[in-house]
């Protein structure tokens, strides 16, 4: 609609145009009219097209132009014969434009024929195309402002197809679809978003938000309610190339995929995640949340995702958690809120993981294969496991696993053991842990069961609890606190190691294995500082005392039930 400013001069009143169109439609004729006399025009400043009621037209736009509507356009638009020409879409609706979409920039889809375009509140509504990119295709550049894009279809990307470069914010995209990948968006380019909200979207195949390969950030967005039948509930980023995907306090909300991945799947690459929540997503396979391929993820909430295995998420390649909070996930396998079954992982800065559960092992973490963790500054509270082993940790593989100045407290693992942490490694270090009210069938606290079989040999690993550390009121049938197959070395260098309340029928502080086959072994090491324990050891084995600390058995002390040998070289044992 053209605009008029009123002038007063000499008491008289007059009308004047502020900004006229070049050409004003339908006054001036038809859409075909329009775009014919923009294609004449001697380049120089753009054409510009005022749209003042709905109206219906296509054809392709060889010149710069800057659109402006009060209406509702039916047709398609193609901007060819560029690059570098500059043109602006501003407040217009454009719907059903047949199978032809909405937007094309790039005649013949190639990037040296599109131009610079600009969006501006434009809504794209019921648009749809066979192929690619129901609403917008694009191999140049986009920059979106605000506007909203709704139940437009195609085979891919039901929204837009973006194989160059597109930049949103303020959008709202919601009820698109694809028959197979990028319910909304499908991109091989580079596609940056901020201040956006994807909602409702479908993929009969992956990725209903978004699906593709390159780079892709989101910033301060809402990804809520987006359904894919197979992978990425909200976002799947394929097996191509090395993408990267950066998200920075965006939600992702209600998202939900039929096999793997209920808000985000990564095939390849590299995810990074800052801020922002991930709540209640729901994948029928791995990874409730996030299957990744490694990355890092800062400041993150994690709040009732659930999944077959990783309810929060499951990882493929070196993760590092910084900050998260992961609570009331569940596994209906392992890994009720992390399974990671590749790569090294690293958690640190006040992790909280509380509440979560899975059905069979770790009830907040599973780590499989032969890869490092290294666990620092983290709490696990109130995870549980229900019929596997490691109510809050379970690691079932053989790779190096360190643990320093965390707690473990009122995890269980009611069927098996280790109610709060579950080691098969080879090489274990906690320091400066605490563990209480854990509870489990053996092993309350933990239980290190660290060897490996080759042939006929067996070759024992080892767990060390390092100094500062206590074990308080934790219970089990075996173990009250620990349970030994393997070596323990409890080495006091660095500060005392606490044994008190734990209760169990068998070793209230420390359970040995009675597997002939591998004889479990306490090693007392450390030339300062004390060992504590008021519950008393149990079962065969050795306890080998090199340290010149001081072990102390308390009065309620009972170690009738050790049957092996004790040996002591150095320090002294109070009774």
């Amino acid at each position: 609609m053209r605009q008029f400013n009123i002038v007063v001069l000499f008491g008289l009143f007059f009308t004047i145009p502020s900004m006229a169109a070049d050409f004003v439609a339908p006054r001036d004729g038809t859409i075909a009219n329009a775009i014919t006399n923009a294609n004449a025009k001697v380049n120089g400043t753009a054409y510009s097209i005022e749209i003042t009621e709905d109206i219906s037209g296509s054809g392709t736009i060889n010149k710069a132009v800057n659109i402006l509507a009060d209406g509702v356009l039916s047709g398609a638009l193609t901007f060819a014969d560029g690059p570098g020409i500059n043109s602006e879409i501003n407040n217009i609706t454009i719907t059903g434009g047949g199978t032809n979409g909405a937007i094309v920039n790039s005649s013949g889809f190639t990037a040296s024929q599109a131009h610079n375009l600009i969006l501006n509140n434009v809504t794209l509504d019921s648009n749809i195309r066979g192929s690619q990119g129901g609403a917008i295709m694009n191999t140049g550049v986009i920059n979106v402002n605000g506007g909203t894009w709704s139940n437009n279809k195609a085979s891919a990307g039901g929204a837009i197809y973006n194989g160059g470069t597109l930049n949103i914010d303020g959008t709202t995209i919601s009820n698109n679809s694809a028959e197979s990948s990028g319910g909304a968006i499908f991109t091989t380019g580079t596609l940056d978003i901020s201040n956006a909200t994807f909602d409702s979207n479908i993929a009969k195949v992956s990725g209903a938000a978004i699906a593709g390969q390159g780079t892709i950030t989101t910033n301060k967005s809402k990804f809520t309610n987006n359904e894919s039948t197979d992978a990425g509930g909200a976002i799947r980023i394929q097996n191509i190339g090395t993408p990267i995907l950066t998200i920075t306090d965006t939600d992702f909300i209600g998202n939900t995929s039929g096999n793997y991945g209920g808000a985000i799947a990564l095939e390849t690459g590299t995810i990074n995640v800052t801020g922002g929540k991930f709540d209640t997503n729901i994948a029928s396979g791995t990874g409730g949340a996030i299957r990744s391929r490694g990355g890092t993820i800062t400041g993150t909430t994690f709040n009732q995702n659930r999944g077959r295995q990783g309810g929060g998420v499951y990882n493929m390649g070196a993760l590092t958690l910084e900050n998260v909070t992961m609570t009331n996930n569940h596994a209906d396998n392992g890994g009720g809120a992390v399974y990671n079954s590749s790569g090294d992982l690293v958690v640190k800065d006040q992790s909280l993981f509380e509440g979560n559960t899975a059905n069979s092992g770790g009830g907040a973490f599973m780590i499989s294969g032969g890869n490092t963790a290294t666990i620092s500054d983290a709490i696990f509270k109130g995870n549980k496991s229900a019929n596997g082993s490691g109510g809050a940790v379970m690691i079932a593989g053989t790779g190096k696993v360190t643990v320093t100045n965390s707690t473990f407290s009122d995890n269980h693992a009611d069927n098996q053991y280790g109610g709060g942490f579950y080691s098969t490694s080879m090489d274990s270090y906690l320091d400066n842990v605490t563990f209480e009210n854990n509870s489990a069938n053996m092993g309350c606290g933990l239980i290190h069961m660290g060897y490996k079989q080759s042939g006929g040999t067996i070759t024992a690993g080892f767990m060390t609890i390092g100094g500062n550390s206590v074990f308080k009121n934790n219970t089990a049938n075996a173990g009250g606190a620990v349970f030994n197959v393997a070596t323990l070395n409890l080495d006091t260098t660095d500060g005392n190691i606490i044994f008190t309340g734990n209760t169990s029928d068998f070793g209230a502080d420390i359970a040995n294995n009675d597997d002939p086959s591998l004889i479990a072994t306490i090693n007392i090491i450390g030339d300062t500082n004390v060992l504590f324990m008021d519950g008393g050891i149990a079962g065969p084995g050795l306890i080998n005392k090199t340290g010149a600390n001081e072990l102390i058995f308390g009065v309620t002390a009972d170690n009738t039930a050790f049957t092996g040998t004790y040996t002591q070289s150095a320090g002294e044992t109070t009774v």
